[in-house]
């Protein structure tokens, strides 16, 4: 076994990766996915034309309308 130098001066780089950012979709990509194909025509009626949604957001609001409410 042999010991291993440490290099003075030399620091490992350590580099973090934004986990916390989302995919978000358009209307037509989450209507057409394979995800919610069983419910199109509620992404229809719900989700707007020029606005971008993340799959948790998208759960959400059928969620909100399965309870009743927009």
């Amino acid at each position: 076994m042999t010991n291993a130098k440490k290099m003075p001066g030399k620091k490992a780089i350590s580099r973090k990766i934004d986990t916390t950012a989302t995919q978000q979709f358009s209307k037509n990509q989450l209507i057409n996915s394979q995800k919610y194909q069983h419910r199109q025509d509620a992404l229809h009626a719900l989700l707007e034309v020029n606005t971008m949604y993340s799959h948790e957001q998208v759960d959400t609001i059928l969620k909100q309308f399965d309870k009743g409410g927009k």
